[in-house]
């Protein structure tokens, strides 16, 4: 399974795939022809290389040897468009800090609704939801739950023993930022 998303459009090769003709469904041709499963490639007709708030997206849908085509709009899974400037980021610190707000539940609105966005396209190309919407809704209750900010506590758990054992953050070197104990999950609390 795969959802073709802004790393892997980089590892094309230099400028925009769609600057070098490639379109959402020329890549999901190939990925059906390479013997995928079930794939997304998705595009925002806004620019953005992922499913947008800020306008339509064009998803691509392999499954099961079909190729299917279609645009989705945020209202058609009851989000709320966005504008560009509500999405903007900030350094790598300011970024961390946004992500655990959203999946610890203490930020909403559209950087929340964007990650909710494309974790439903992530459920459904891994086979746990049947369509976006369904996708939407798993995402929402896995933030609800605990579980989501539960598995990013652990990812960053394993990047501090992986730094310990290696020596190495990766090519950036920056360290991970360590959730504060009190936002933390009972359950993946430690004694």
């Amino acid at each position: 399974t795969l959802l073709f998303h802004p790393v892997m459009a980089r590892t094309l090769g230099p400028g925009s795939p769609l600057d070098m003709g490639i379109t959402p469904f020329t890549v999901a041709e190939v990925l059906g022809l390479l013997g995928y499963e079930h794939a997304l490639v998705v595009h925002g007709l806004d620019g953005y290389d992922e499913l947008s708030l800020v306008g339509e997206s064009h998803i691509c849908e392999v499954r099961g040897g079909r190729l299917q085509e279609y645009i989705v709009a945020p209202e058609d899974l009851g989000m709320k468009r966005c504008r560009p400037e509500d999405l903007v980021g900030g350094s790598p610190r300011e970024n961390a800090e946004t992500l655990e707000g959203v999946l610890s539940g203490r930020i909403s609105g559209p950087k929340r609704d964007m990650l909710v966005l494309n974790a439903a396209g992530a459920f459904v190309v891994g086979g746990r939801a049947s369509d976006l919407r369904e996708g939407a809704a798993m995402a929402e209750e896995t933030i609800a739950s605990g579980r989501a900010m539960e598995t990013l506590n652990r990812l960053i758990e394993e990047s501090k023993r992986l730094k310990e054992e290696t020596g190495e953050w990766g090519r950036d070197q920056s360290p991970p930022l360590s959730p504060p104990s009190a936002q933390r999950p009972k359950s993946s609390q430690r004694s």
